[in-house]
């Protein structure tokens, strides 16, 4: 094989993407068919795993790193195994019980073939897209799924920040890239100035998306097949209205029913709403609605950015970025942290140690001690979110500084340090100031499979 090229993954809810930039021009790599859209789904079938079977098990996204309970109350157009616990959540295919970990290596596994296949030539590293709203357990889940697919990610960057990167708003001054997905939906605003794209602000709803103004169809219809529903959902957004000869839905009974998921999308934008964003960037195949672009009419007019297609320019964002990190950056990326992180205190109260929106890379720094007579240890419980409380937030982890000096309740001091790497994962460490003990660790996901499990089990497949 040549030399070996780096690629940019838009690792989908609904299709997943694989792109690389080519001299000015950025390619995505169709398959044997000419197909560039790869069905996000798993199938196993008479002994073999099929990779983009459109009959096959779809959103596995939505699990991305979460428990059994976690999972309570989001839309899954599939069943959890009954082996699930919230340790370890298992996705039923069709009878054969897989983690959402390796189906998205077999995703990306498929990717990196394509992608091979095109350039004849090795392919190991790649740029891999995240919704901005993923924590810090989804982000470490997404780079096990790609250690396991044989890929060393060069960065995790936002989707809306991919975008954003496709467009090239250097000229725009603020932007807001509002991109609804299959399964996810984010917002984000970013600014260029003097060749550093950073971005401002993000927020976000990991069950919000496409699926879930399917679900209505597939409730109003009694229907169980989702994408027979997406089907009658483009239909009904192209033509304005869908018929099977005795059951109607027209574009005004559909904009109706699914007002309140485009409301809570609306929510969401006005938290990051800024006077002076200049435009607004549309990715994902869900803002071909037309009531999303209608919603962002009331905020925005008609400064509305849909010329590219809405499926391909997170691929094409992310390969342009492969490209500049391969080659040396002319311009500077500054992501920031979806969600704040933090520390249980006494009583269950949190302390945020990095905040909401900070750009990162960051790192920042606490002082504790003791709260027992001859205490000589100290357990850190990790957390991320905006509550006040442990119960309001999310459990990221914990570890334990030991043999720290037996000394009077309050007299140790541990410093403990969070460090936030550019892909929004987090290490931490804890330093006790009289001995110099020190510990680090880089917090890896609660729930799923250990890095060591996964890589016993590795389906065989094909495209």
């Amino acid at each position: 094989m040549k030399k070996e090229k780096v690629i940019g993954i838009d690792l989908g809810t609904t299709n997943s993407l694989v792109a690389i930039k080519e001299g000015e021009v950025t390619v995505v790599i169709p398959d044997c068919n000419g197909d560039k859209l790869l069905p996000s789904t798993i199938l196993f079938r008479d002994g073999v795993w099929l990779i983009g079977d459109r009959s096959g098990v779809s959103s596995i996204k939505r699990v991305m790193g979460k428990g059994l309970n976690e999972a309570q109350g989001t839309f899954l157009p599939f069943r959890l195994h009954d082996k699930s616990d919230n340790n370890m959540l298992y996705i039923d295919a069709f009878g054969q019980a897989i983690n959402p970990v390796e189906a998205s290596a077999m995703i990306l596994k498929v990717l990196k073939q394509r992608a091979e296949e095109y350039t004849g030539c090795s392919v190991s590293k790649a740029v891999i897209t995240v919704p901005a709203h993923f924590d810090d357990i989804a982000r470490n889940a997404t780079k096990e799924a790609a250690k396991i697919a044989g890929l060393d990610i060069l960065r995790l960057i936002n989707e809306p920040t991919a975008a954003a990167i496709a467009y090239g708003v250097d000229n725009f001054g603020k932007v807001l890239v509002y991109d609804m997905g299959g399964g996810t939906f984010d917002v984000s605003v970013l600014e260029l100035q003097m060749g550093v794209m950073q971005v401002i602000a993000t927020t976000g709803d990991n069950n919000l998306g496409g699926d879930d103004f399917d679900k209505v169809i597939m409730e109003k219809l009694g229907i169980n097949n989702k994408f027979l529903a997406k089907k009658i959902k483009e239909t009904i957004c192209k033509i304005g209205v869908w018929s099977d000869g005795t059951r109607t839905i027209a574009l005004e009974e559909f904009e109706h029913d699914t007002n309140h998921l485009v409301k809570r999308a609306e929510d969401l934008v006005s938290t990051v709403l800024e006077s002076d964003i200049q435009v607004v960037v549309l990715v994902g195949g869900a803002t071909r609605m037309p009531h999303i672009k209608k919603s962002l009419k009331k905020f925005f007019r008609d400064n509305i950015f849909d010329s590219m297609n809405p499926d391909e320019s997170v691929a094409i964002g992310a390969a342009i970025q492969a490209d500049s990190l391969l080659k040396g950056p002319t311009s500077l990326l500054i992501d920031v942290a979806p969600l704040s992180l933090g520390v249980e205190l006494m009583g269950g109260a949190v302390e945020h140690i990095i905040a909401k929106n900070t750009p990162i890379p960051h790192s920042s720094k606490r002082t504790y001690t003791t709260h027992q007579d001859g205490q000589t240890g100290l357990q850190i419980h990790i957390v991320q979110g905006e509550g006040q409380s442990v119960s309001e937030c999310r459990s990221i982890g914990f570890f334990e500084l030991r043999k720290i000096p037996s000394m009077k309740a309050g007299q140790a001091r541990i410093d403990v340090e969070f460090r936030l790497d550019a892909d929004g994962v987090l290490v931490v460490s804890a330093k006790e100031q009289t001995t110099g003990r020190e510990q680090e660790v880089m917090v890896k996901p609660s729930y799923g499979l250990t890095l060591e499990d996964m890589v016993k089990f590795m389906p065989p497949n094909r495209e």
